[in-house]
């Protein structure tokens, strides 16, 4: 988002928000390219904060302890399996080696680095 950011491809309001709502940068992950046709170089970016709203509460009970009704603690241990957890550091290994291929090849960062 910072390199979107100083793309001019996300707004000075949505860089702000993404300091504060997790949730913002859990669903700027899984984000959609939209192409103006008029501009072929011009591309602006759909994300949907809503959607991603199961998928941190699953990071968020991985590395937090949380509690019952009855004030009963949850460990991380017990909210997560281990096969969680593996698919979860599977997809970051993943979407970081796109990143990386496409940053190298197109020699430009963020989302500009999948547009060239």
């Amino acid at each position: 988002m910072v390199a979107d950011f100083f793309n001019d491809i996300v707004s000075k309001a949505e860089f702000t928000s993404a300091f504060r709502a997790h949730d913002l940068k859990v669903a700027y992950v899984r984000r959609k390219y939209i192409w103006d046709r008029d501009k072929a170089t011009r591309v602006t970016v759909a994300y949907d904060p809503a959607s991603a709203r199961d998928e941190f509460r699953t990071r968020m009970a991985a590395l937090y302890v949380s509690s019952r009704t009855d004030y009963e603690p949850i460990e991380p241990s017990q909210s997560v399996t281990r096969t969680d957890a593996e698919k979860m550091v599977e997809d970051v290994a993943t979407w970081l080696k796109e990143i990386d291929v496409f940053e190298c090849i197109t020699e430009r960062v963020g989302s500009k680095a999948f547009t060239k």
